[in-house]
């Protein structure tokens, strides 16, 4: 008689002894799924370049890479596509999409009529939303007569059969809100001329206009969290400078002249020189400063609010930089998400003071200096609830959701799991790590969502080493995904 772990075999084979091997082996697979699980999952995905979109639906997640260039030895030979490859899956393509579930890998596709299947299209995927047990998919499309990115809009099913559902020459979107039938859009702007327009439309339905104004104007949706939806509409967050115009309304980001002045670190300038140069920042033309626009429709396309927030501090001083000058900032692509009741989120960061309606914002410099993370909160209806710190955040953002109860924001470093009552920070979690490095890694996670109580993480990754405990050897850079516990990490 043998022992396998507790169960004893005699020598003699019989029914009763395959019965018992064959529980034993489901429950050394259940086990270790498991303990796998418990310790987190992880999806390598080869020769991928960069991860565009990554959003969590359920058990799943789906996800969008760049493939790397098609190698064309002379124009007279036709392109070479390298494939990206994963869990015994490969597709070419400009751009690739692909459904990952507890089981591994479900597929990888390209969109139709891509270059590497023979078609016209280059394209590129800014945002993936899950709806109705597929996805929408969006982002710019070139072709060779239009080689500045133009618009589709792709449907995805769950066995990744891919069609374009609408598609024109204007410009390219770059985010998405579930709704109901279609999603929400957010359109660019057009780059010519000296008033162009942006926009959010409901395909089918409306379309409302976002227009810039004044030299040198500019405009973009924050890609893959540029919208969220509210019960009754959708809300949207862009980063502008100059004036934009929206249903008579009118806002404008500062310039250097309106910021008040804060003395720099070496204790500011004598006043002779700070009268000289608010004599220079009124004579001389320049440009606006980069601020968010939050703009809340409702389900017509109705304006119902709209707010910067802007940078309100210029640092003065011999030690400041150029011309004695330090202006605040506000991180060019802040992050929005709503909560189930519609109440709006932002996240971002920021250097020495911003502003939101008659709230301000000023960080303190003498704790930290490598910039400041806020986060701002709005009523379902639009009326600005609140602007706050957020202590100890480092690294850039890569995700943010809002939950009953909770809103996890997360940086290149941290999840932080904060009371979307006050802000306050009731965790820091810290991002899986490499281990076992073999010489100096390619690592960094850029994009971040929740999936109940489980962090969905993407990055690109080159090198050896071990991560989340499976040793990963890349020599061409690709794209992990991973999955962890939002209670299991360190803080």
């Amino acid at each position: 008689m043998r022992t396998v772990g507790a169960v004893r075999y005699r020598g003699r084979a019989g029914p009763a002894r395959a019965i018992g091997a064959a529980l034993l082996v489901l429950w050394a697979s259940v086990t270790a799924a498991a303990a796998a699980e418990a310790g987190g999952r992880l999806l390598v995905v080869e020769r991928a370049t960069a991860l565009t979109a990554l959003a969590a639906d359920g058990e799943a997640v789906w996800f969008a890479v760049v493939p790397p260039p098609p190698i064309q030895a002379n124009p007279e030979t036709p392109p070479v596509f390298i494939p990206v490859r994963a869990d015994g899956h490969s597709a070419t393509g400009t751009a690739v999409l692909g459904l990952w579930t507890p089981e591994g890998a479900a597929w990888l596709t390209s969109l139709p009529g891509d270059l590497a299947q023979g078609g016209r299209n280059a394209y590129a995927i800014s945002d993936i939303v899950p709806q109705n047990g597929g996805a929408w998919a969006t982002g710019p499309v070139n072709r060779p007569e239009r080689p500045i990115g133009r618009y589709y809009l792709a449907r995805v099913d769950r066995r990744g059969t891919a069609r374009i559902a609408e598609a024109d020459d204007g410009t390219a979107a770059l985010a998405l809100a579930p709704a109901k039938e279609w999603p929400y859009v957010a359109r660019g702007a057009e780059r010519s001329g000296q008033a162009s327009a942006a926009r959010i439309a409901w395909p089918g339905r409306w379309a409302r206009d976002f227009v810039l104004a004044g030299p040198g104007a500019n405009f973009e949706w924050t890609p893959g969290h540029g919208l969220a939806p509210a019960p009754d509409g959708v809300w949207g967050v862009a980063h502008f400078w100059g004036r934009v115009r929206v249903n008579g309304t009118e806002v404008r980001s500062p310039a250097l002249k309106d910021l008040p002045f804060r003395a720099g670190p070496d204790g500011g300038l004598p006043p002779a020189a700070l009268e000289a140069l608010r004599q220079l920042l009124r004579a001389q033309p320049m440009p606006g400063l980069t601020a968010a626009l939050v703009v809340r429709l409702d389900a017509d396309g109705k304006l119902l609010s709209l707010t910067t927030l802007a940078p309100d501090a210029l640092h003065v001083g011999v030690s400041t930089g150029a011309q004695g000058m330090d202006p605040a900032w506000i991180e060019v692509m802040p992050l929005l998400a709503t909560d189930p009741s519609g109440r709006a989120f932002v996240f971002g960061r920021y250097r020495h003071a911003i502003r939101a309606g008659h709230m301000r914002l000023v960080a303190d410099e003498t704790s930290e200096t490598d910039g400041h993370c806020f986060l701002a909160s709005w009523e379902a209806a639009g009326g600005l609830r609140w602007l706050r710190e957020v202590p100890r955040c480092t690294g850039a953002p890569i995700g943010l959701v809002a939950q009953t109860g909770r809103v996890v924001a997360v940086t290149a470093h941290r999840a932080l799991i904060l009371d979307p009552e006050t802000a306050a920070v009731r965790r820091r979690l810290a991002l899986p790590r490499l281990e076992r490095t073999h010489g100096p890694p390619d690592f960094g996670w850029t994009k971040a969502d929740v999936a109940g109580d489980r962090l969905v993480l993407g990055g690109v990754f080159r090198g050896d080493a071990e991560l989340l405990g499976r040793r990963v050897a890349l020599r061409h850079r690709g794209v992990v995904l991973a999955v962890v516990p939002l209670g299991g990490a360190s803080r």
